[in-house]
């Protein structure tokens, strides 16, 4: 059986010294025999472009082991990114194996409608959306209809607990 972690980072403001760069995340796969991390850079929330950048030499260095996911930030699209052309070039010239969102610090609604933009790139490139966010009941009322809407964006949901059954199981029910 393979394992893959999709809820990793690394980078300075991380609170231990094992996920400061590539080399202590490896270790601690290895520690707990993960075989790769869906990884992001935590100084993305800081300043997201250069986040990114740190993440993709990270991910080159790592040689396979640490997956590159991007942050993207819907007010900058594209500047969240290292590079030049759209936010769909981009991703198409850095490969991600997922991008991930933080809707909740970055204060926006993740919908049909106001994340668009991104959710087009997205979905025509069929890259997984980790949603980093602090889930309510507005989320879920709108997940269903965004999902419909981009059917080729796989979203995933991190950190939910029992309770979170009563949306899970209907979406998992429904739109899958």
């Amino acid at each position: 059986m393979r394992i893959v972690d999709v809820n990793t980072a690394i980078g300075a403001p991380m609170k231990s010294p094992r996920f400061q760069d590539e080399a202590g995340l490896i270790r601690w796969l290895n520690d707990y025999r993960i075989d790769q991390a869906v990884t992001y850079q935590s100084e993305f929330m800081r300043s997201p472009w250069f986040g990114n950048e740190e993440m993709v030499k990270a991910a080159v260095r790592a040689e396979g082991r640490i997956k590159l996911c991007l942050g993207v930030n819907p007010s900058l699209m594209e500047e969240s990114l290292p590079g030049r052309g759209t936010l769909w070039e981009r991703l198409c010239a850095l490969r991600p194996s997922a991008v991930r969102v933080f809707p909740t610090n970055n204060d926006y609604i993740l919908d049909a409608f106001y994340a668009r933009d991104m959710l087009e790139a997205f979905g025509a490139l069929r890259l997984p959306v980790i949603v980093d966010a602090q889930y309510d009941k507005v989320f879920f009322a709108g997940l269903p209809a965004t999902a419909r809407t981009y059917p080729d964006v796989r979203f995933i949901l991190l950190r939910l607990g029992l309770n979170a059954s009563r949306y899970i199981n209907p979406l998992l029910k429904h739109l899958t």
